[in-house]
């Protein structure tokens, strides 16, 4: 698994809270289910597409941010939970708080006049 370290200080370049290799759940619905279930429930990553690829997950939290900001955010279905989640919550977690202070470092936020 190939880790961007500076970007939620994954420092033993590794997911912290999920384990799994993508190859190893075809063809296994219940494990697959499983595994993004466990990427949700993790709060590391906002999706299970960002939790496979650092560029993927800088790509996803620049998204969900973006769409957290607009008036009246989306909720966001999660496996395995009852109720939707308010995305604004979900992006509080301690790790995805610390990876949208370092996209507004790099100035992704910037108001372009």
């Amino acid at each position: 698994m190939v880790r961007w370290v500076d970007f939620g200080e994954q420092k033993s370049n590794r997911q912290k809270n999920i384990r799994f290799n993508v190859t190893d759940l075809r063809g296994k619905a219940d494990a697959a289910n499983e595994a993004v279930k466990s990427v949700y429930r993790s709060r590391e990553f906002v999706s299970a597409i960002a939790a496979l690829r650092p560029e993927e997950d800088f790509v996803e939290t620049y998204m969900y941010k973006l769409l957290a900001d607009v008036k009246q955010p989306p909720t966001i279905g999660i496996l395995g939970q009852a109720r939707n989640v308010s995305l604004r919550n979900f992006l509080a977690a301690p790790v995805i708080k610390r990876k949208i202070e370092c996209l507004r470092t790099l100035g992704v936020f910037a108001v372009q006049k």
